[in-house]
């Protein structure tokens, strides 16, 4: 950060995540939240995620277990936030947009500002459609994002803001490890509705299982489950294709792999790939990928789109090309460090919180004032 905000009590930041997105993001607010406090913001969680919630408590970051934040228990959650938080917080940063539903009338109300991170193209779409509000701050985890928001504007009163992902990267000897020379490990996390990532996935396995010893690990989420494991033994690859109904799983599974595939673009953020690189790992990715940390040959290694052949000759390639991969993984790493870190993430945000009209509300509370502005 630019400036020196020692003498002022710090903007109070409520970061609102459901369970759908902390399973997703849960590893980078985890990080962000303890660096945004050494940055001098306060910060409070609002989840229906227990699990998340907990991990909070060591950094003695405050936390807010809901029974949910969306259908028709959302109700108990305005409740709470009406006892709990009044005036005192500076903004309400949404990761994503499902929980919108319970929290954002509640601060309109309030008159405290929101920022809705968008994390996702379908995302992007249905704030396009439905508009921004009042006080409410827009801002896109990509760089796609922005500039299909900055192109259709949701009436947001604010400019529309990118704040990428971001993670804390481990010590660099961490990684100097090549992919394991005898069975490869491949892993892909995501939603059980992209078949046909899925598909073209299952068929490389079965090409790449004729040529050498293979586990993969799939990771996922949604609706689909029961069709992804129909698929798998009807190709009668049960015994190297473990399929994970629950996608908290997904950071051990990354961790474990040599090899992550994103078989196809994708249309939202995922964490997976990005720790991926983070760890030095081999990032197969098809050459559609939209998203802006998918870069050939510095970041992953593209294969043709829509091609199983391509994909396995690529998983191959890993495992008769060590040294290649080794270095792919040192590129990506660096630049991960170099676009994706947390460190800078932190200083971003931080310096967004702090040009909110956050001290006025912070005398309001110390001279005793409360109740609804």
């Amino acid at each position: 950060m630019s400036t020196n905000h020692a003498d002022t009590p710090g903007p109070y930041i409520l970061f609102v995540a459901d369970r759908a997105s902390t399973a997703r993001f849960g590893r980078m607010l985890r990080q962000l939240a303890i660096g945004l406090v050494d940055a001098g913001v306060r910060v409070a969680l609002l989840t229906d995620d227990a699990a998340l919630a907990t991990e909070f408590a060591p950094a003695a970051i405050e936390y807010h277990i809901v029974p949910a934040l969306g259908g028709w228990r959302a109700w108990r959650t305005r409740a709470q936030l009406s006892d709990d938080f009044a005036d005192r917080l500076t903004l309400v940063h949404f990761i994503g947009v499902d929980a919108l539903q319970a929290v954002e009338g509640w601060a309109r109300r309030r008159q405290i500002p929101t920022l809705v991170h968008v994390a996702g193209e379908a995302e992007c779409g249905w704030l396009m459609q439905r508009g921004a509000r009042p006080g409410q701050h827009v801002a896109g985890m990509s760089d796609g994002f922005c500039r299909k928001l900055c192109g259709h504007p949701p009436a947001s009163f604010f400019p529309i803001r990118c704040f990428r992902p971001a993670l804390l990267l481990s010590a660099e000897t961490e990684i100097e490890l090549p992919p394991p020379p005898d069975t490869l490990s491949v892993a892909w996390v995501g939603g059980w509705d992209n078949r046909p990532g899925l598909d073209l996935l299952l068929d490389a396995a079965e090409q790449v299982v004729r040529r050498r010893s293979a586990q993969f690990v799939l990771v996922g989420a949604g609706p689909g489950e029961r069709a992804v494991r129909t698929a798998v033994h009807r190709r009668e690859l049960d015994a190297c294709v473990t399929v994970i109904g629950e996608l908290s799983m997904w950071e051990r599974a990354v961790q474990g792999a040599a090899i992550l595939v994103e078989p196809s673009a994708t249309s939202d953020v995922s964490l997976a790939p990005i720790l991926a690189m983070s760890l030095g790992r081999a990032v197969l990715a098809s050459d559609d990928q939209r998203l802006e940390w998918f870069v050939p040959d510095a970041t992953c290694r593209a294969f043709a789109a829509g091609s199983a052949a391509s994909l396995a000759d690529a998983i191959e390639w890993v495992a008769a090309q060590p040294d290649g991969a080794l270095a792919l993984g040192r590129a990506a790493r660096q630049w991960v460090r170099a676009q994706l870190s947390i460190t800078q993430l932190t200083a971003d945000l931080a310096e967004f919180y702090f040009t909110l009209d956050y001290p006025q509300r912070v005398v309001r509370l110390d001279a005793g004032g409360g109740g609804t502005p």
